[in-house]
């Protein structure tokens, strides 16, 4: 009944109609306006990462949902994670930079904030296409603050410095609101006894430097909706989720 000469194209023009059916199928399923960014926002310890890797296991199941991670963009390519990201820990977190480093430190913050510009839009394509994109961590605009620009002085660059601080600046300032953020708001002896557990435990210097240093964020957002992760785990995660499905249903 087939004409042998035509049978490969048919069962190829079969095959692209399948996957356009079952394509057109699944974003049916899409509850409106799943497509949204949602952040869960805090520091190191307020339970974030893990809180947001449970509401993905819960999402996934019914609606396309998709996790990303802006302190750290593009973290899962090699390249970029070898000369991006490695290096001393806390040397961020001292704020010194002498004139010999000066320029190769600014020159990584400026390559760090055009990466994150070209994630979060990345991530508002996602959005469009009715994905839910859930991040642990979103820009700010407030400078020299967890997950905002970074400011650099130096009297010998001074001129190469300001130009760098101010295009910083401008490429935040051209990031995407995200659509919603948790706020997660818990108690600095929780967050202490959380990190002692840890096996990659840091100073608690650190731990409260960035602490207070957060409480002055402001991460650009259109709503954000203020936490008190103070539960275990489970109970947070259950909370966060209806607070997510309460805002993708109005």
């Amino acid at each position: 009944l087939i004409n042998n000469k035509t049978f490969f194209v048919r069962q190829l023009f079969s095959l692209f109609i399948r996957s356009i059916n079952k394509l057109i199928f699944k974003f049916n399923k899409v509850l409106p306006r799943t497509g949204q960014i949602i952040v869960l926002y805090g520091t190191d310890g307020s339970g974030k990462t893990s809180i947001s890797n449970n509401i993905i296991n819960s999402f996934c199941k019914i609606i396309p949902v998709s996790k990303v991670h802006l302190g750290k963009p593009f973290i899962g390519n090699n390249f970029i994670k070898k000369y991006l990201y490695k290096g001393n820990k806390f040397r961020n977190e001292r704020g010194k930079n002498d004139d010999h480093n000066i320029i190769l430190s600014i020159l990584r913050t400026t390559i760090l904030s055009s990466l994150r510009l070209i994630s979060s839009y990345y991530q508002f394509l996602k959005k469009t296409f009715g994905i839910l994109v859930i991040s642990d961590r979103w820009p700010s605009m407030n400078p020299s603050i967890m997950d905002g620009p970074k400011i650099y002085t130096s009297k010998r660059f001074r001129l190469i410095v300001h130009f760098f601080n101010n295009l910083n600046l401008n490429i935040y300032k051209l990031i995407p609101k995200a659509d919603l953020i948790i706020y997660l708001d818990v108690n600095l002896n929780i967050i202490l006894d959380r990190n002692k557990k840890r096996l990659d435990s840091e100073p608690e210097i650190f731990i409260k430097k960035r602490f207070n240093n957060i409480q002055e964020a402001k991460p650009k957002a259109k709503q954000i909706i203020k936490y008190k992760n103070n539960k275990d785990l489970e109970n947070a995660t259950n909370d966060c989720i209806k607070i997510i499905t309460k805002f993708i249903e109005t």
